[in-house]
């Protein structure tokens, strides 16, 4: 039976239409608990028996009247079930022997009494063991919506009619050949199968067996989930569907009931079997390979627009199937629905853009049906990939020297913005010993308050004024055209580090460029943490390759970079 959601619950036995009632004690004799675990674990019945009480008849609560007699649920006794016996009640007038058991929520039980305390008279005869009879969509207090029911038969020797069963199953058809293979593909257990009669319907879980209480139709209809595919239908041996031959199967298989239930004959037996698999999906994911490693690093964003291409590929490498994605505005692009079997995705490298992979252009895995179980049931899903190409593109840069940074050309480039930023660097962010015309930071006076005299281009008061006097660009240019007499390796290294930062700054785009130089590939936030680490503790020697690499690079007219961000648009063949 279909799980039960944990609560109270009334039950009764009827004949197979529900209008006959058999159950014989009372409606509060017929009461059991559900737990979280959908088992029944607790017996709360209780009964009323007529006594006679003076001159009138009345219902009075009797201990161990008509009590159901309790067992242990052998094959549920790790969630605490227990058995209750639904005896007693009255024969089935159902020729085949069949009767109906029904089970409805306390809350939902109509009338709601669930005492029921009837009112003393001159006799107890006439009155239901539940309160009321049979209306239409009212059986006996159970109202068809909010109940579970189920057929079973008793067998007795005076039933001359053994009734018809149909049997329902399911298998995971990982291979998707309408066949269930025999030691390669599991039993579904736990899945759900729906029915339709021309008397009532309900649902249960496979494996499970439906006694036919009449001739007619059941109408059974499995549930597809999302991301499921039917590839077959089996009854009583034969296709009723398959997806190989009719391109989608049908959840929907009429089982005919023919059997004569007036004479003894051979039991009408059938099984419907249903095979699924589940389908898988693949997600593209096109990095901007900035630091051009290879790698999806964290921060690195996606290329929207990038296409690739999507195949499916046969055991002879034949390719079965293909289509085009293209990513989003997140530089992903997801395919679902994808059958079992083996798959390549192939990114479409521009023609135009100059840009260059990092990693493998094209990627194969596999699409794999599974069938697991969960607290839910179970779950059959096929197996989802993820594929990354990484890409990159090269830029051009004509650095300044710090000749260039000093003068009036190279100052009107820097902002406040960004001299506020190099101020908090160790290098210029408290004075030094070896900067006569200024002293750090750059805000173009001393740390007495005295305004750093104007700058000129090349020293020279007629080449013109580069900065005006008591200006933090006045304060920059003499730093860096300090002649430097001693010949400090420090101050020499920290004015090749600040002409390195504002060409990282206003020729690069960004810091933590990747760029190349002499066939080295550096990263700017790395070679500027390092010219710092050196500037503190390195030695002399240290000092001088370092600012030598800087001074190299900042007379670079065509050094070769990795934007920080593509600029250029995505053109696909």
């Amino acid at each position: 039976m279909t799980k039960l959601s944990e609560g109270d619950y009334y039950f009764q036995v009827t004949d197979p239409s529900g209008k006959v009632l058999l159950s014989t004690d009372h409606i509060s004799a017929r009461r059991v608990h559900v737990n979280d675990a959908g088992v029944i674990d607790k017996y709360l019945g209780r009964n009323y028996e007529c006594i006679h009480s003076g001159p009138l008849w009345a219902w009075e609560a009797v201990d161990n009247v008509g009590v159901h007699e309790v067992g242990v649920d052998v094959d549920h006794s790790k969630l605490g079930a227990i058995t209750v016996q639904l005896y007693p009640f009255d024969d089935t007038p159902n020729p085949g022997g069949v009767y109906k058991v029904w089970m409805t929520p306390v809350e939902m039980y109509n009338p709601v009494n669930p005492v029921l305390e009837p009112v003393p008279g001159n006799s107890c005869k006439g009155l239901s063991v539940n309160g009321e009879g049979y209306v239409p969509g009212n059986y006996h207090g159970f109202i068809p919506a909010w109940s579970k029911t189920d057929n079973f038969k008793v067998k007795d020797k005076h039933i001359n009619v053994e009734p018809p069963e149909i049997t329902v199953r399911k298998f995971h058809d990982k291979n998707m050949n309408c066949v269930w293979d025999e030691g390669e593909e599991e039993e579904v257990i736990g899945w759900t199968v729906n029915y339709v009669t021309t008397v009532d319907g309900g649902s249960d879980y496979t494996p499970f067996t439906i006694v036919a209480a009449e001739p007619g139709d059941f109408i059974f209809t499995e549930d597809i989930p999302v991301g499921v595919i039917q590839t077959v239908a089996i009854l009583d041996g034969q296709n009723a569907s398959c997806r190989l031959e009719d391109v989608t199967a049908s959840p929907d298989v009429n089982v005919s009931i023919t059997a004569d239930f007036s004479r003894k004959a051979t039991q009408e037996l059938h099984e419907l079997i249903y095979g699924n698999f589940g389908t898988g999906s693949v997600t593209v994911k096109k990095v901007y390979d900035r630091n051009a490693n290879g790698i999806d690093d964290e921060g690195e964003p996606g290329v929207p627009g990038w296409k690739f291409t999507l195949k499916r590929i046969a055991p002879d490498e034949a390719v079965v199937w293909s289509t085009e994605l293209t990513a989003g505005s997140d530089g992903v692009a997801v395919y679902n629905g994808l059958l079992p079997g083996s798959y390549t995705v192939t990114e479409i490298i521009p023609e135009v853009g100059g840009w260059i992979a990092t990693g493998e252009t094209s990627q194969s895995f596999d699409v794999v049906s599974t069938l697991t179980y969960t607290d839910d049931g179970p779950v059959i899903a096929g197996s989802s990939s993820e594929v990354v190409f990484t890409n990159y593109l090269l830029s051009h840069a004509d650095f300044g020297t710090k000749g260039y940074w000093h003068n009036r050309n190279g100052l009107g480039e820097i902002t406040d913005v960004y001299i506020n930023h190099v101020n908090k660097l160790v290098p210029y962010s408290s004075p030094t010993s070896y900067f006569d015309a200024g002293d750090e930071p750059f805000d173009g006076v001393y740390s007495d308050g005295t305004p750093v005299d104007a700058a000129y281009n090349n020293e020279k008061i007629t080449d013109g004024i580069a900065a005006g006097e008591g200006e933090a660009g006045a304060e920059i240019s003499h730093f860096l055209t300090d002649s430097n007499g001693g010949g400090d390796p420090a101050e020499q290294l920290a004015q090749q580090l600040l002409a390195f930062l504002f060409n990282v700054q206003y020729r690069l785009g960004e810091a933590g460029t990747t760029f190349m130089f002499n066939g080295t590939l550096y990263t700017a936030d790395d070679l500027i943490s390092d010219a710092i680490h050196i500037w503190l503790y390195g030695t002399d020697t240290e000092k001088n390759d370092m600012k030598d690499l800087l001074d190299s690079m900042n007379n670079t007219d065509d050094l070769v970079f990795i934007p920080h961000t593509p600029s250029t648009p995505v053109y696909t063949p």
